[in-house]
């Protein structure tokens, strides 16, 4: 794909594969090479001369040139900006996690601060804001041992750290970080002290990530409860409804459940404000500017008002794509078939069919430049 074939603004190739999505933050993007590791690598492997895979690149939103780059080893999760800090997830995969590192990097490409997961252990970042970042370790029960969540300050000093099972997504507020694990629980811990605030068992072995709406936390997914976010104590619980998808916008809780059902939940009680049966069963879903898109698995692609569940469009593709507002428009992303196309946001209209020859990772909005990367190792920015 050439910048001339219709709403591509730039293309780079950075000479190794791109695993996880960009992060773009202001007038920069930023894009980790990356490798694909089998079997329990070896040390050796992290001992050979970096190549591009092993590389953050800082990239100019507007045309794509390289503004600098950096020395970090595989980076196996999307980037995190916060201020002038670029928060990267390092290492290799295998049957063990081998060498992840979480690292600080500041915005002009130069290493402020590294932290080391313990041997044999996978990292993932369970959040990041101005106040610091909590991080969490997991095994996937392959090579046992004690899981920690860690909260590190902006200088990357360890502000504290506790056992917790394998935790492995989380969200988080001024005051607490809300951590899932695969053993069925969502914790919240003082994101000052560390101590247990309160633990909420689920009915699914891995829940998904929490969604914290106002006063309330959304748990769960086969059966969604309502926590209450300092407590802990349960305000509701809605049994049985298999969600495939949560999200939340003014105020509001959006769902998508197995039975191809899209709902609006008041989070406060969890009573329905609205309720609209799409007629199949999973979906993707996302709020942005007064509208829920869902994307279900026979490959409608549905825009709804958020307010009313009014159907405002619907279009049709090949199989399920994920939605990512951007804008004025909205993408209907499928990374599974190596395209995504780009549809007006009021009204479905088809702008653009972007192809990529490789498996893309997320679209991620920016500034007018929306950007995407592949295995094969091209960035792309989307021009709105």
């Amino acid at each position: 794909m050439t910048p001339d074939q219709g709403g591509v603004a730039w293309r780079v190739d950075l000479g190794a594969a791109v695993g996880a999505a960009p992060a773009v933050a202001g007038d920069r993007v930023y894009v980790g090479g990356w490798r694909e590791t089998y079997g329990t690598p070896t040390p050796a492997r992290g001992d050979a001369p970096p190549g591009a895979s092993d590389r953050l690149f800082a990239l100019d939103l507007a045309d794509g040139s390289v503004a600098w780059d950096y020395v970090a080893g595989p980076v196996q999760r999307q980037p995190r900006v916060v201020g002038d800090t670029v928060y990267v997830v390092r290492g290799y995969d295998g049957l063990h996690g081998h060498g992840y590192q979480v690292r600080g990097v500041g915005t002009d490409g130069h290493e402020l601060w590294t932290h080391e997961a313990p041997s044999l252990k996978f990292l993932t970042v369970l959040g990041a804001d101005a106040s610091g970042m909590a991080v969490g370790t997991h095994d996937d029960y392959l090579s046992g041992g004690e899981e920690r969540v860690t909260e590190l300050t902006p200088g990357g000093d360890v502000r504290w750290q506790r056992a917790f099972d394998d935790a492995y997504a989380g969200a988080l507020d001024a005051e607490r970080a809300y951590v899932s694990a695969y053993t069925d629980r969502v914790r919240a811990f003082d994101r000052a002290t560390g101590e247990t605030r309160w633990t909420v068992e689920t009915t699914e072995l891995r829940p998904p990530a929490p969604v914290v709406v106002g006063e309330t936390v959304l748990v769960g997914a086969m059966d969604l409860q309502g926590a209450d976010r300092t407590s802990g104590d349960r305000r509701w619980v809605r049994e049985g409804l298999d969600l495939s998808g949560v999200a939340a916008a003014d105020g509001t809780a959006f769902a998508a459940t197995g039975d191809g059902t899209v709902l609006a939940l008041d989070p406060a009680d969890g009573s329905t404000v609205w309720t609209r049966s799409a007629g199949t069963n999973w979906a993707w879903i996302a709020v942005a500017g007064g509208r829920l898109y869902a994307g279900w698995q026979d490959g409608a692609l549905v825009a709804r008002d958020t307010d009313t569940g009014e159907r405002l469009w619907r279009e049709t593709f090949d199989g399920a794509a994920r939605p990512v507002p951007a804008g004025e428009r909205v993408y209907a992303h499928r990374p599974d078939a190596a395209r995504t196309v780009a549809l007006a946001d009021d009204d479905g209209t088809r702008q653009h069919t972007y192809r990529f020859g490789a498996r893309p990772t997320a679209v991620v909005p920016g500034d007018g430049v929306d950007v995407v990367a592949t295995r094969s190792g091209s960035v792309y920015g989307l021009a709105r």
